[in-house]
This record gives C-alpha cells, sequence and structure tokens, in this order.
C-alpha cells in the first residue's frame, strides 16, 4: 500500500459513521483482513477512533468526535434537571 492510500484510509476512517468495523473497512475500500486491523489499531493510537464493544473474532469503534457529544449531552440534561430555580420572596 503506498503512503498516499494509507493516509487516505486512516483520515477516512472516523467519518465513515458511528459503527467502524473490519469488515466494513473490508468492504469499503476493498482491502484485506489483516490490512483493516492494522488501520484500526492505527487510529486508536492516533485518537481518532476508541473500541466500544470487543469480542475475539470481531470490535466495534467509534469515532470519538460522535462519542464525546453524546456524553455531554446527557450530563446537562442530567444538570438541568437537578437545578432548580428558586422563586421570589413576597414580602
Amino acid at each position: 500500500m503506498d503512503k498516499a492510500t494509507y493516509d487516505r484510509i486512516l483520515t477516512g476512517i472516523p467519518k465513515l459513521g458511528k459503527h467502524i468495523s473490519t469488515s466494513l473497512l473490508i468492504e469499503k475500500y476493498k482491502i484485506v483482513g489483516s490490512i483493516a486491523r492494522i488501520l484500526l489499531r492505527k487510529a486508536i493510537e492516533n485518537g481518532s477512533i476508541k473500541s466500544v464493544e470487543g469480542h475475539s473474532k470481531q470490535t466495534i469503534y467509534t469515532p470519538i468526535a460522535v462519542a464525546v457529544p453524546e456524553k455531554t449531552a446527557a450530563v446537562e440534561a442530567k444538570d438541568a434537571g437537578t437545578k432548580k430555580e428558586k422563586a421570589p420572596k413576597k414580602k
């Protein structure tokens, strides 16, 4: 694999969607499984994706940019529900 193709695939991995797997890379880029697994490991090292579900046969990854906003939205919703507005005091 030449450097241009390697860089194109590595930058395109986080843009593939919410759920990324080895088989998705094989189908999308027409590469063999061993190359797909190496590219996924490199993407994890770069910090562009993270593992969501791991198994001995198949692992599912998600982009970091997708995983972070969902978590912060849940935290904001929790904070909004716990804060109570004080009613003005009557004199």
